[in-house]
């Protein structure tokens, strides 16, 4: 757009919420004699960090779960719950538009229809600009309850739609990953 009289400008403007650092100390002692002489205490010391990244897994999907559990009465930057029907694209300028990430009726991650509804949804959330903001999903996250039939339904070649079988439109395209604390 070419200028014509004096320049015009938007200013930044930002929210803040307050960041609260916390350290946890996590360690394992052992004796260096007995890494050197016992194979099995050595084996165990090997496996260490594997168990801080699994703990470290376990502690993002906790806080997840917990937020899904009271997400409809929790707070969130925007001033709306974290599950509700007018997310604001941009917080400073309502003519962006809204979004919502709020469902009364549960899906069926079991269900393909169901699937491509959610994957449909995510890809309609906006940016600050009230543009799509173009994500697309890789990945679900499911409870022990669902994730082994789901795991197996998206590694099928063909899969039921309900009335005949179709080609797989997720083969590969969606990871499952199990959350026992959902």
């Amino acid at each position: 757009i070419a200028t014509t009289g004096d320049s015009q400008f938007k200013t930044l403007q930002e929210t803040s919420f307050d960041i609260k650092v916390q350290e946890f100390d996590m360690g394992y002692e052992a004796k260096l004699l007995d890494l050197f002489q016992e194979i099995y205490a050595y084996r165990k010391w090997k496996n260490v960090p594997t168990m801080f990244n699994v703990a470290e897994a376990n502690h993002r999907v906790d806080n997840i779960a917990a937020l899904l559990e009271l997400g409809v009465s929790t707070t969130i930057w925007d001033g709306s719950n974290f599950f509700a029907t007018n997310h604001k694209a941009n917080i400073f300028d309502a003519s962006r538009g809204t979004f919502s990430n709020y469902q009364a009726t549960p899906k069926d991650p079991a269900s393909v229809t169901d699937l491509a509804g959610e994957i449909t949804a995510m890809r309609g959330v906006l940016d600050e600009n009230g543009k799509k903001l173009g994500v697309n999903p890789d990945t679900i996250l499911l409870p022990t309850e669902k994730f082994e039939y789901v795991k197996n339904v998206l590694k099928q070649a063909m899969i039921s739609d309900g009335t005949t079988s179709v080609d797989n439109p997720y083969l590969n395209g969606i990871t499952p990953v199990h959350c026992p604390q959902f």
